[in-house]
């Protein structure tokens, strides 16, 4: 069985120059990820960020990356698919 790369990450991808993940910056951010990065990777999202943005940010991913899940402060890994 092929062991999938994993690779975290961080909300922070979508933070504006204050650091903090706005509607604003994620216009802004959104359409310059590149989610080829990602193809065929086992990609864990991690970070403070609004639900709604991760859940763009991890659409971006869908199709591209193997396997997608999600981290809580807790350390705990929740697949999304």
């Amino acid at each position: 069985m092929e062991t999938l790369e994993k690779i975290l990450l961080n909300t922070d991808v979508l933070a504006g120059m204050d650091g903090k993940v706005t509607e604003t910056s994620v216009k802004m951010k959104l359409p310059q990820f590149d989610p080829e990065l990602f193809r065929g990777k086992h990609v864990v999202v991690k970070g403070c960020a609004p639900t709604w943005a991760v859940m763009l940010l991890e659409h971006r991913l869908e199709g591209i990356a193997s396997k997608l899940s999600f981290v809580l402060y807790d350390g705990q890994e929740y697949p999304i698919y």
